[in-house]
Protein backbone atom coordinates (compact mmCIF):
# COMPACT_ATOMS: atom_id res chain seq x y z
CA UNK A 1 0.00 0.00 0.00
CA UNK A 2 1.46 3.49 -0.58
CA UNK A 3 1.50 5.49 2.62
CA UNK A 4 -0.94 7.83 2.24
CA UNK A 5 -1.61 11.24 4.28
CA UNK A 6 -5.09 12.77 3.02
CA UNK A 7 -5.78 16.72 4.06
CA UNK A 8 -9.64 17.07 3.91
CA UNK A 9 -10.80 20.09 4.03
CA UNK A 10 -14.60 19.90 5.23
CA UNK A 11 -16.42 22.33 8.17
CA UNK A 12 -16.71 19.37 11.59
CA UNK A 13 -14.94 19.75 15.39
CA UNK A 14 -13.42 16.60 16.47
CA UNK A 15 -11.07 15.81 19.50
CA UNK A 16 -7.96 14.61 18.16
CA UNK A 17 -6.37 11.10 19.66
CA UNK A 18 -3.67 9.03 19.03
CA UNK A 19 -1.26 12.00 17.64
CA UNK A 20 2.32 10.95 17.23
CA UNK A 21 4.78 12.67 19.48
CA UNK A 22 6.74 13.52 16.71
CA UNK A 23 4.02 14.08 13.28
CA UNK A 24 2.59 16.41 10.90
CA UNK A 25 -0.64 17.76 11.47
CA UNK A 26 -3.16 19.81 8.66
CA UNK A 27 -5.73 22.03 8.75
CA UNK A 28 -7.67 24.50 6.68
CA UNK A 29 -9.09 28.03 7.62
CA UNK A 30 -10.93 31.01 5.31
CA UNK A 31 -9.09 33.18 2.74
CA UNK A 32 -9.13 36.48 1.61
CA UNK A 33 -13.51 37.55 0.67
CA UNK A 34 -13.33 37.70 -3.08
CA UNK A 35 -16.61 38.78 -5.45
CA UNK A 36 -17.59 35.82 -7.12
CA UNK A 37 -15.15 33.85 -5.70
CA UNK A 38 -14.07 31.39 -2.47
CA UNK A 39 -10.96 31.02 -0.91
CA UNK A 40 -9.10 28.64 1.44
CA UNK A 41 -5.65 28.72 3.13
CA UNK A 42 -4.34 25.50 3.81
CA UNK A 43 -1.96 24.95 6.97
CA UNK A 44 0.30 22.57 8.22
CA UNK A 45 1.39 22.09 11.97
CA UNK A 46 4.55 20.30 13.08
CA UNK A 47 4.07 18.36 16.55
CA UNK A 48 7.35 17.33 18.50
CA UNK A 49 7.86 17.10 22.28
CA UNK A 50 9.87 19.72 22.37
CA UNK A 51 9.32 23.50 21.39
CA UNK A 52 12.03 24.36 18.89
CA UNK A 53 12.09 25.37 15.26
CA UNK A 54 13.89 22.79 12.79
CA UNK A 55 14.40 22.53 9.21
CA UNK A 56 12.47 19.56 8.30
CA UNK A 57 13.30 18.04 4.89
CA UNK A 58 9.88 17.37 3.00
CA UNK A 59 9.90 14.27 0.62
CA UNK A 60 6.17 14.29 -0.46
CA UNK A 61 3.45 16.82 0.17
CA UNK A 62 0.36 16.21 -1.70
CA UNK A 63 -3.04 17.50 -0.53
CA UNK A 64 -7.08 16.67 -1.78
CA UNK A 65 -9.85 19.21 -1.74
CA UNK A 66 -13.23 18.51 -1.85
CA UNK A 67 -16.43 19.92 -2.21
CA UNK A 68 -19.69 17.98 -1.70
CA UNK A 69 -20.54 16.26 -4.44
CA UNK A 70 -24.83 16.40 -4.13
CA UNK A 71 -24.34 20.19 -4.40
CA UNK A 72 -22.55 20.11 -7.99
CA UNK A 73 -23.08 18.28 -11.35
CA UNK A 74 -20.60 20.53 -12.67
CA UNK A 75 -17.75 20.92 -10.41
CA UNK A 76 -16.40 24.22 -9.50
CA UNK A 77 -13.08 25.07 -10.99
CA UNK A 78 -10.15 25.33 -8.50
CA UNK A 79 -6.76 27.19 -8.86
CA UNK A 80 -3.74 27.85 -6.64
CA UNK A 81 -3.23 31.71 -5.95
CA UNK A 82 -0.49 31.41 -3.86
CA UNK A 83 2.24 29.05 -2.13
CA UNK A 84 4.75 29.40 0.52
CA UNK A 85 7.30 26.89 -1.08
CA UNK A 86 7.14 29.07 -4.49
CA UNK A 87 6.98 25.42 -6.24
CA UNK A 88 4.84 24.78 -8.91
CA UNK A 89 1.80 22.15 -8.64
CA UNK A 90 -0.43 20.12 -10.27
CA UNK A 91 -4.42 20.04 -9.54
CA UNK A 92 -5.71 16.56 -11.05
CA UNK A 93 -9.20 16.83 -12.82
CA UNK A 94 -11.97 16.27 -10.24
CA UNK A 95 -13.08 12.81 -9.53
CA UNK A 96 -15.91 12.25 -7.77
CA UNK A 97 -16.10 9.71 -4.97
CA UNK A 98 -16.47 9.73 -0.91
CA UNK A 99 -19.50 11.68 -1.59
CA UNK A 100 -17.26 14.56 -2.77
CA UNK A 101 -15.38 16.10 -6.04
CA UNK A 102 -11.81 15.41 -5.14
CA UNK A 103 -9.25 17.80 -6.45
CA UNK A 104 -5.70 16.32 -5.94
CA UNK A 105 -2.77 18.74 -5.74
CA UNK A 106 0.98 17.73 -5.57
CA UNK A 107 4.05 19.24 -6.46
CA UNK A 108 6.30 18.94 -9.16
CA UNK A 109 9.81 18.68 -7.36
CA UNK A 110 11.40 17.81 -4.13
CA UNK A 111 11.54 20.75 -1.82
CA UNK A 112 15.57 21.17 -1.64
CA UNK A 113 17.76 22.23 1.93
CA UNK A 114 14.16 21.81 3.49
CA UNK A 115 12.01 24.52 4.80
CA UNK A 116 11.69 25.63 8.85
CA UNK A 117 9.14 24.82 11.06
CA UNK A 118 8.17 25.96 14.73
CA UNK A 119 6.72 23.11 16.77
CA UNK A 120 2.55 23.99 17.22
CA UNK A 121 3.15 26.48 14.94
CA UNK A 122 1.14 26.22 11.95
CA UNK A 123 2.55 27.10 8.54
CA UNK A 124 0.57 28.50 5.97
CA UNK A 125 1.03 26.23 2.79
CA UNK A 126 -0.66 27.62 0.03
CA UNK A 127 -4.25 29.64 -1.35
CA UNK A 128 -6.77 28.13 -3.28
CA UNK A 129 -9.92 29.91 -4.95
CA UNK A 130 -12.49 27.84 -5.95
CA UNK A 131 -15.07 29.56 -8.78
CA UNK A 132 -18.01 28.52 -11.09
CA UNK A 133 -19.96 25.51 -10.19
CA UNK A 134 -23.31 24.49 -11.64
CA UNK A 135 -26.59 24.48 -11.08
CA UNK A 136 -25.30 26.81 -8.43
CA UNK A 137 -21.96 28.96 -8.24
CA UNK A 138 -19.83 28.11 -5.10
CA UNK A 139 -20.45 30.91 -2.87
CA UNK A 140 -19.43 30.00 0.83
CA UNK A 141 -16.43 28.44 2.43
CA UNK A 142 -18.83 25.82 3.88
CA UNK A 143 -18.82 23.61 0.47
CA UNK A 144 -15.43 23.25 0.29
CA UNK A 145 -13.48 20.68 2.24
CA UNK A 146 -9.74 19.02 2.52
CA UNK A 147 -10.54 14.96 2.42
CA UNK A 148 -8.83 12.15 3.30
CA UNK A 149 -10.42 8.88 1.75
CA UNK A 150 -9.29 5.63 3.08
CA UNK A 151 -6.09 4.45 1.18
CA UNK A 152 -6.59 7.32 -0.90
CA UNK A 153 -9.56 6.43 -2.75
CA UNK A 154 -9.08 4.32 -6.04
CA UNK A 155 -6.55 6.16 -6.98
CA UNK A 156 -4.32 5.67 -3.80
CA UNK A 157 -3.76 10.00 -4.12
CA UNK A 158 -7.44 11.25 -2.70
CA UNK A 159 -5.35 12.25 0.53
CA UNK A 160 -3.25 14.35 2.64
CA UNK A 161 0.95 13.18 2.06
CA UNK A 162 3.47 14.09 3.95
CA UNK A 163 7.08 12.70 4.24
CA UNK A 164 10.08 13.32 5.49
CA UNK A 165 12.33 14.08 8.24
CA UNK A 166 9.24 13.63 10.03
CA UNK A 167 5.85 12.37 8.50
CA UNK A 168 2.14 12.23 8.94
CA UNK A 169 0.22 9.90 10.73
CA UNK A 170 -2.95 8.25 8.97
CA UNK A 171 -4.77 7.87 12.40
CA UNK A 172 -4.34 11.57 13.23
CA UNK A 173 -4.13 13.73 10.12
CA UNK A 174 -5.74 16.96 11.12
CA UNK A 175 -5.78 19.53 13.83
CA UNK A 176 -8.63 21.63 14.93
CA UNK A 177 -8.72 25.55 14.34
CA UNK A 178 -10.36 28.87 16.48
CA UNK A 179 -12.63 31.27 15.16
CA UNK A 180 -11.41 32.95 12.09
CA UNK A 181 -13.52 35.54 10.16
CA UNK A 182 -16.42 34.19 11.81
CA UNK A 183 -15.34 29.99 10.74
CA UNK A 184 -14.00 27.60 13.12
CA UNK A 185 -12.22 24.23 11.93
CA UNK A 186 -12.92 21.30 13.74
CA UNK A 187 -10.70 17.94 13.04
CA UNK A 188 -12.39 14.45 12.98
CA UNK A 189 -9.72 12.14 12.56
CA UNK A 190 -10.26 8.30 11.57
CA UNK A 191 -8.26 5.38 10.33
CA UNK A 192 -7.69 6.60 6.82
CA UNK A 193 -4.39 4.53 6.16
CA UNK A 194 -1.48 2.76 8.25
CA UNK A 195 1.85 3.26 6.36
CA UNK A 196 3.43 -0.64 4.45
CA UNK A 197 6.16 0.01 6.47
CA UNK A 198 4.13 -1.02 9.79
CA UNK A 199 1.91 -3.83 8.17
CA UNK A 200 -0.17 -3.89 5.64
CA UNK A 201 -3.48 -2.96 6.85
CA UNK A 202 -5.80 -0.92 4.65
CA UNK A 203 -7.87 1.87 6.20
CA UNK A 204 -11.57 1.77 6.26
CA UNK A 205 -12.62 5.53 7.47
CA UNK A 206 -12.61 9.02 6.00
CA UNK A 207 -10.67 12.00 7.86
CA UNK A 208 -11.46 15.45 7.60
CA UNK A 209 -10.72 19.07 8.61
CA UNK A 210 -13.80 20.64 8.69
CA UNK A 211 -14.72 24.56 8.44
CA UNK A 212 -18.01 26.14 9.77
CA UNK A 213 -19.60 29.47 9.65
CA UNK A 214 -20.58 30.83 12.82
CA UNK A 215 -23.18 33.65 13.65
CA UNK A 216 -21.94 36.63 12.23
CA UNK A 217 -20.38 38.80 15.13
CA UNK A 218 -22.76 42.11 16.12
CA UNK A 219 -21.86 45.20 14.13
CA UNK A 220 -21.32 48.57 15.34
CA UNK A 221 -23.77 51.23 13.40
CA UNK A 222 -22.33 54.28 15.92
CA UNK A 223 -20.80 54.99 19.19
CA UNK A 224 -20.46 58.28 21.00
CA UNK A 225 -19.35 60.06 24.64
CA UNK A 226 -20.06 63.41 24.90
CA UNK A 227 -19.47 65.33 28.01
CA UNK A 228 -22.56 66.91 30.23
CA UNK A 229 -22.07 68.72 33.11
CA UNK A 230 -20.01 66.64 35.35
CA UNK A 231 -21.15 62.79 33.08
CA UNK A 232 -20.07 61.45 30.36
CA UNK A 233 -22.87 60.28 27.91
CA UNK A 234 -22.48 57.12 26.29
CA UNK A 235 -24.47 55.77 23.46
CA UNK A 236 -24.04 52.99 20.84
CA UNK A 237 -25.71 51.58 18.02
CA UNK A 238 -26.09 47.93 16.86
CA UNK A 239 -27.16 45.63 14.05
CA UNK A 240 -26.88 41.28 14.23
CA UNK A 241 -27.81 41.02 17.51
CA UNK A 242 -28.52 37.22 17.62
CA UNK A 243 -29.98 35.27 20.83
CA UNK A 244 -26.25 34.21 21.47
CA UNK A 245 -25.56 38.09 22.30
CA UNK A 246 -24.66 38.07 25.76
CA UNK A 247 -23.38 41.47 26.82
CA UNK A 248 -21.51 44.37 26.33
CA UNK A 249 -18.28 45.64 28.54
CA UNK A 250 -18.29 49.43 29.10
CA UNK A 251 -14.16 50.02 29.06
CA UNK A 252 -12.47 53.14 30.43
CA UNK A 253 -8.86 54.23 30.22
CA UNK A 254 -7.35 57.37 31.61
CA UNK A 255 -4.20 57.44 29.00
CA UNK A 256 -6.03 55.64 25.66
CA UNK A 257 -3.70 52.51 26.04
CA UNK A 258 -4.55 51.04 29.79
CA UNK A 259 -8.40 50.86 29.17
CA UNK A 260 -10.61 49.17 32.47
CA UNK A 261 -14.18 47.48 32.52
CA UNK A 262 -16.18 49.71 34.32
CA UNK A 263 -19.84 48.72 33.34
CA UNK A 264 -21.50 45.75 32.05
CA UNK A 265 -24.81 46.32 29.94
CA UNK A 266 -26.77 42.99 28.88
CA UNK A 267 -28.26 42.53 25.36
CA UNK A 268 -31.94 43.18 25.25
CA UNK A 269 -32.30 39.72 23.21
CA UNK A 270 -36.38 41.50 22.31
CA UNK A 271 -35.97 39.43 18.90
CA UNK A 272 -35.06 42.45 17.03
CA UNK A 273 -32.00 42.26 15.24
CA UNK A 274 -31.12 46.41 15.44
CA UNK A 275 -31.16 47.81 19.02
CA UNK A 276 -29.81 50.96 20.45
CA UNK A 277 -28.05 51.62 24.25
CA UNK A 278 -27.16 54.61 26.30
CA UNK A 279 -25.16 54.65 29.65
CA UNK A 280 -24.57 57.24 31.97
CA UNK A 281 -20.44 57.34 33.77
CA UNK A 282 -21.33 59.77 36.87
CA UNK A 283 -19.36 62.58 38.78
CA UNK A 284 -16.17 62.43 35.99
CA UNK A 285 -14.35 65.02 38.42
CA UNK A 286 -14.49 62.26 41.53
CA UNK A 287 -11.93 59.90 39.42
CA UNK A 288 -9.64 63.15 38.08
CA UNK A 289 -9.81 67.00 38.17
CA UNK A 290 -8.97 66.98 34.76
CA UNK A 291 -7.69 65.18 31.75
CA UNK A 292 -9.28 63.42 29.31
CA UNK A 293 -11.24 60.19 29.50
CA UNK A 294 -11.34 57.20 26.42
CA UNK A 295 -13.85 54.97 26.12
CA UNK A 296 -14.65 51.91 24.00
CA UNK A 297 -17.11 49.09 24.13
CA UNK A 298 -16.69 45.11 23.78
CA UNK A 299 -19.60 43.13 22.81
CA UNK A 300 -18.81 39.55 24.22
CA UNK A 301 -21.32 36.54 22.73
CA UNK A 302 -22.25 33.84 24.89
CA UNK A 303 -19.41 31.69 23.65
CA UNK A 304 -16.92 34.45 24.81
CA UNK A 305 -15.91 35.90 20.96
CA UNK A 306 -16.24 39.39 21.06
CA UNK A 307 -15.62 42.43 19.26
CA UNK A 308 -14.63 46.35 20.15
CA UNK A 309 -15.74 49.68 18.68
CA UNK A 310 -13.35 52.36 18.29
CA UNK A 311 -11.86 53.92 21.24
CA UNK A 312 -13.80 57.94 21.84
CA UNK A 313 -12.13 60.22 24.28
CA UNK A 314 -13.94 63.25 26.01
CA UNK A 315 -12.45 66.24 27.38
CA UNK A 316 -12.80 67.11 31.09
CA UNK A 317 -11.30 70.43 30.89
CA UNK A 318 -10.87 73.19 27.88
CA UNK A 319 -6.66 72.65 28.16
CA UNK A 320 -5.42 72.67 24.76
CA UNK A 321 -3.11 69.47 25.99
CA UNK A 322 -3.55 66.67 28.87
CA UNK A 323 -0.39 64.85 29.31
CA UNK A 324 0.06 61.79 30.98
CA UNK A 325 2.63 59.33 31.87
CA UNK A 326 2.42 55.59 32.63
CA UNK A 327 3.94 53.52 34.12
CA UNK A 328 4.45 56.08 36.87
CA UNK A 329 7.22 55.03 39.02
CA UNK A 330 9.34 53.61 35.97
CA UNK A 331 12.09 51.32 35.88
CA UNK A 332 13.42 51.46 32.39
CA UNK A 333 10.60 52.95 29.58
CA UNK A 334 8.12 55.75 30.25
CA UNK A 335 5.05 55.83 28.05
CA UNK A 336 4.15 59.86 27.96
CA UNK A 337 0.58 60.45 26.20
CA UNK A 338 0.09 63.53 25.05
CA UNK A 339 -3.68 64.80 23.68
CA UNK A 340 -3.67 68.11 21.57
CA UNK A 341 -6.61 69.88 19.89
CA UNK A 342 -4.53 70.82 16.57
CA UNK A 343 -0.90 69.63 15.14
CA UNK A 344 1.75 71.37 16.63
CA UNK A 345 5.72 71.22 17.14
CA UNK A 346 6.50 70.27 20.89
CA UNK A 347 9.27 70.09 23.09
CA UNK A 348 9.68 67.54 25.96
CA UNK A 349 12.11 67.70 28.40
CA UNK A 350 12.96 66.01 31.85
CA UNK A 351 14.88 67.79 34.71
CA UNK A 352 16.00 66.25 37.89
CA UNK A 353 15.02 67.26 40.87
CA UNK A 354 17.99 69.70 41.27
CA UNK A 355 17.04 71.34 37.97
CA UNK A 356 19.63 69.81 35.53
CA UNK A 357 18.35 68.74 32.15
CA UNK A 358 18.31 64.87 31.53
CA UNK A 359 16.50 64.93 28.14
CA UNK A 360 15.47 67.18 25.52
CA UNK A 361 13.50 65.58 22.63
CA UNK A 362 12.11 67.46 19.65
CA UNK A 363 9.00 65.78 18.56
CA UNK A 364 5.63 66.46 16.00
CA UNK A 365 2.20 66.30 17.03
CA UNK A 366 -0.83 65.74 15.83
CA UNK A 367 -4.43 66.25 16.61
CA UNK A 368 -5.88 63.39 19.09
CA UNK A 369 -3.96 60.80 21.23
CA UNK A 370 -0.09 61.07 20.40
CA UNK A 371 2.26 57.99 22.73
CA UNK A 372 6.24 58.83 22.70
CA UNK A 373 8.51 56.09 24.69
CA UNK A 374 11.12 57.66 26.70
CA UNK A 375 14.33 55.73 27.26
CA UNK A 376 15.31 56.95 31.38
CA UNK A 377 16.85 53.20 31.84
CA UNK A 378 20.24 55.06 32.81
CA UNK A 379 18.32 57.61 35.37
CA UNK A 380 19.29 57.11 39.23
CA UNK A 381 16.20 56.79 41.17
CA UNK A 382 14.24 59.83 42.29
CA UNK A 383 11.70 62.22 40.94
CA UNK A 384 12.04 64.19 37.83
CA UNK A 385 9.87 66.65 36.14
CA UNK A 386 8.71 66.00 32.48
CA UNK A 387 7.47 69.08 30.52
CA UNK A 388 6.08 69.20 26.91
CA UNK A 389 5.60 72.77 25.86
CA UNK A 390 4.15 74.38 22.43
CA UNK A 391 3.96 77.91 20.74
CA UNK A 392 0.76 78.52 23.13
CA UNK A 393 0.91 76.74 25.90
CA UNK A 394 2.86 74.33 28.20
CA UNK A 395 2.19 71.43 30.73
CA UNK A 396 4.47 69.45 33.75
CA UNK A 397 4.01 66.24 35.28
CA UNK A 398 6.15 64.46 37.82
CA UNK A 399 7.50 60.91 37.14
CA UNK A 400 9.47 58.72 39.79
CA UNK A 401 12.25 56.31 38.76
CA UNK A 402 12.98 53.76 40.18
CA UNK A 403 15.46 50.58 39.72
Amino acid sequence: MKKIYILLLSFSLITLNNVSAQSMQASIGPGPIVAGAVKVEIYVKALRPTVTTVTEQISTLEFNVGVIATAYTTPPTLTIVSNVFGLTWFVEPPLSQGGFWNYHIYKSQDITGGYPLTTNSETPIMELQLSGGAPVPIATSNNVSLVSLPDGGSTGAMAFIFTGTIEAVGTALYYSRTSDQGYKTTASNAFSYRPTSINSTTGDATSTATMTLGTAPVRFTGFSAIKKNDNALLAWQVENETPITDRYEIERSLNGQNFKKVYTVSAKNNGNTSNTYDLTDLNLSSIRSSGIFYYRIKQVDKDERYVYTETRSLRLTSKQIVIGVYPNPVKSFANVSIDIEQNADATITINDAAGKLMQNIQMQLFKGLNIKKVNMEAFASGTYMLKIQTATETQTIPLVKTN
